[in-house]
C-alpha cells in the first residue's frame, strides 16, 4: 500500500504446484525451470487472472497448502 495514496502499489504471491505424481512442489524446484524455458509469464498470467485456486491469505495461510 502506498502510504500517501492508500493505493495497493505492488503484489506478492506463494505459489505450490500440486502436481498429480509428484505431490506439493515449491517454488525452489520449478519457478528457475520454468524461467529458463520461457514459461514464467504463463504461470504469472494465471494467477494474476486468478485462474489458480487460493488456499490462504497472509501469515494465516497454512503453509503445507498449495494452489492448484
Amino acid at each position: 500500500m502506498g502510504v500517501a495514496s492508500g493505493r495497493v502499489v505492488a503484489v506478492e504471491t506463494l505459489v505450490r504446484w500440486d502436481h498429480p505424481v509428484e505431490g506439493v512442489l515449491t517454488p525452489d524446484t520449478f519457478i528457475d525451470l520454468t524461467e529458463s524455458a520461457g514459461l514464467i509469464s504463463g504461470i504469472t498470467n494465471r494467477v494474476l487472472e486468478g485462474r489458480s485456486t487460493p488456499v490462504g491469505v497472509g501469515a494465516h495461510a497454512d503453509s503445507t497448502s498449495a494452489c492448484r
